[in-house]
């Protein structure tokens, strides 16, 4: 099979963790082209067809490259899946030489994600995965704790300098029309738990986020809408989620990972999830381990990590949005038995985390109240009506 086809040349660029300011995938794919063409003896000229794997080409395409490269194509291919994708485009065009749609053909890969370079600015950085686009913010600078302790009042806010970068890379993802997935530790809203500690109305609601990041924050989730279609989170170490809207609605999610740290009373765990080629998320599972104190006795056994459930077949939803989330949210306040589940599966099944958190004052159904109404309402004004007006 494919006996008139051959590798005639080889080439590949310099490899480097730290790109220089600016290099993309297009220039390192450029140098590998330049040293396969010299390996081969063939000029620009004597290419007839390209086969390119890449997934941080955009907002470039493989005809855009071909064009930069200088090359008169009659036979093209791409995948922007990554994995096997480079695997895929050999298949590819040997088939295309074995049908005579090419006798010389480029196969390219390759992929420049500038996670370093953005790493050292804030913390904030960029990743693509599978034709989306993940922005991962350094929310922990827009915390009302955050104090800059080891800087001076000169330096440059943090928080607003990761604004400021994640509206840049909001805007190129816009003018790709790429999909988005936004990353970030501290989720925003209100703290369920702070506010509960409070009593049970106290005088003012505690935020996750100082208002002065808050505001710009949700105004870049309405203008991005189209695009931003997932957000997930951390931080309060619960299975949890957050619905992002004002007056006029709600435009936005984050997903609240459990954490595999079971300092808070809740079983360890982790998630997994299921996306199309648009981004959307179609399912998540949690994981979490079912044995913890025999696992981590003296002498202890091997740790157990279970499915913990599925989030389609838990709540019978069709797949995971703003709206099921939104049909969740109303679920779980209207109806007791499908309250009591989720009661259950916020801690990730622990059965000492909610006594425990009554123990240190106010009642279980008050704590209940205090999470959930934050799954639901971000803002101050919404938070208070459903805590204190005993709505979830």
């Amino acid at each position: 099979m494919f006996e008139n086809a051959a590798i005639i040349g080889v080439g590949q660029s310099a490899y480097t963790r730290r790109p220089e300011p600016g290099q993309t995938a297009l220039h390192f794919m450029r140098d590998a082209v330049v040293a396969a063409l010299q390996d081969a003896g063939l000029g620009a000229k004597d290419i007839q067809g390209m086969a390119v794997a890449s997934f941080s080409l955009a907002p470039d395409s493989a005809v855009d490259l071909a064009w930069k490269l200088g090359l008169s194509l009659r036979w093209l291919a791409q995948d922007t899946n990554g994995g096997s994708a480079g695997m895929s485009m050999l298949g590819n065009a040997l088939r295309a030489v074995e049908t005579g749609a090419a006798e010389t053909i480029l196969i390219l890969g390759g992929d420049a994600t500038g996670i370093d370079q953005n790493w050292t600015s804030y913390g904030n950085y960029r990743i693509a995965v599978g034709g989306v686009r993940v922005l991962s913010a350094n929310t922990n600078f827009f915390s009302i704790h955050y104090r800059n302790a080891c800087g001076s009042p000169s330096d440059v806010d943090p928080g607003r300098a990761t604004l400021a970068w994640l509206e840049t890379e909001l805007a190129a993802a816009g003018q790709a029309q790429e999909p988005v997935w936004l990353v970030y530790h501290i989720p925003p809203g209100i703290d369920g738990y702070a506010t509960f500690r409070q009593g049970a109305c106290p005088d003012s609601m505690i935020p996750m986020w100082d208002q002065t990041y808050s505001e710009p924050f949700y105004a870049l989730l309405r203008r991005y809408a189209d695009i931003v279609v997932a957000s997930i989170a951390g931080h309060t170490h619960m299975d949890d989620f957050r619905m992002i809207g004002d007056t006029n609605g709600r435009y936005a999610f984050a997903l609240i990972t459990p954490a595999v740290s079971p300092i808070f009373g809740q079983n360890p765990a982790f998630r997994t999830v299921a996306y199309n080629s648009a981004g959307s998320l179609l399912d998540q599972t949690t994981y979490d381990l079912t044995n913890l104190p025999e696992a981590t006795a003296s002498g202890g056994v091997t740790p157990a990590w279970q499915v913990e459930y599925t989030f389609t077949q838990q709540w019978g939803l069709p797949r995971v949005d703003l709206p099921s989330l939104a049909r969740l949210y109303s679920l779980t306040e209207a109806a007791a038995e499908e309250r009591e589940r989720w009661h259950t599966l916020f801690p990730v099944s622990s059965q000492a985390y909610w006594p425990q958190l009554s123990s240190g004052g106010g009642s279980g159904e008050q704590a209940v109240r205090a999470f959930h109404c934050a799954s639901g309402n971000v803002s101050m004004l919404g938070y208070r009506q459903c805590y204190c007006g005993g709505e979830r």
